[in-house]
């Protein structure tokens, strides 16, 4: 699919409120689905679901959504239901040849592969174009300093954000975010091919988070940080690297904890996070 004219035509965007801001473990609370017409500005089509997450909502998520425990479980569906209604709908979108919109997606597309995984023991699977007004950004402008949260986007685009945190609002936006951004990069964004664009936003979000990995490597301040980063870097330009046994000419390389190494790795991956090392091997 090229689409040329992609911005002119409907796109599904799509959020999900949850239990927490870790993918790995959050859990849907709600998710909402807004067919829009970027050529009109006019809302085609909504679908919401509330789910009953089978656990007590955090009082911090709460606070951010304002579904609450018991709410969900009066009013909501079951989890193993509404997983496989969000990727019904999401597939319904691909299968229509419509772009999945989503502001930081990629949050979003890992709790519903871990949901998935979860309920169903099944993965989701990217199928159709997704565009990101937050790794597109992002990309396009790059070095401007200040917050990119979904509020101040709005605000520096001018697009209309009235519920923040409400998954159905917050669809809307990212998909009015989107238009704007394609109408203010045409070059960079709006003339671009859906194939193309989906190239660039993966680069784009590499670049990101190559970029702070190395800003959280550079705070790592202890002698032991810094020589285990300093040949972590040598190791990767090194040519007398033997891989099967991690070490160079120039010596063995040092060992880091997991813990250290997590703390300051930033996952590249877009628009869907892989599953973290230990839990692969755990499932096999």
């Amino acid at each position: 699919m090229t689409w040329p004219d992609w911005h002119r035509k409907h796109v599904v965007c799509f959020d999900v409120e949850t239990t927490g801001p870790d993918p790995e473990t959050a859990l849907i609370v709600t998710a909402d689905f807004v067919q829009l017409d970027l050529d009109t500005g006019e809302i085609v089509s909504t679908r919401s679901y509330l789910a009953d997450p089978g656990v007590e909502i955090p009082a911090e998520a709460t606070a951010v959504h304002g579904i609450t425990t018991e709410h969900a479980r009066e009013h909501g569906q079951p989890a193993d239901e509404v997983a496989l209604l969000v990727l019904n709908d999401i597939e319904v979108a691909w299968g229509d040849a419509l772009p999945l919109v989503g502001f930081n997606i990629a949050y979003d597309l890992t709790v519903v592969d871990r949901e998935l995984r979860r309920h169903h023991e099944m993965e989701f699977k990217l199928a159709g174009p997704v565009l990101d007004p937050y790794v597109i950004d992002r990309g396009v402008d790059r070095y401007r300093k200040g917050k990119r949260k979904l509020t101040d986007l709005c605000a520096l685009y001018g697009v209309s954000l009235e519920n923040a945190h409400n998954s159905a609002a917050d669809a809307e936006a990212a998909g009015r975010l989107l238009k704007a951004l394609a109408n203010k990069y045409q070059n960079k964004v709006g003339r671009r091919g859906l194939r193309d664009l989906w190239r660039s936003q993966c680069a784009w979000y590499r670049t990101w988070a190559e970029g702070l990995e190395r800003y959280f490597r550079s705070q790592d301040t202890t002698p032991a940080d810094r020589e285990y980063w300093d040949a972590h870097e040598h190791r990767a330009r090194c040519d007398a690297l033997d891989d099967s046994r991690n070490v160079c000419a120039c010596g063995p390389a040092p060992t880091a904890s997991p813990e250290r190494i997590a703390k300051v790795t930033v996952d590249p991956h877009w628009p869907l996070k892989p599953l973290p090392v230990a839990t692969e091997a755990a499932a096999r």
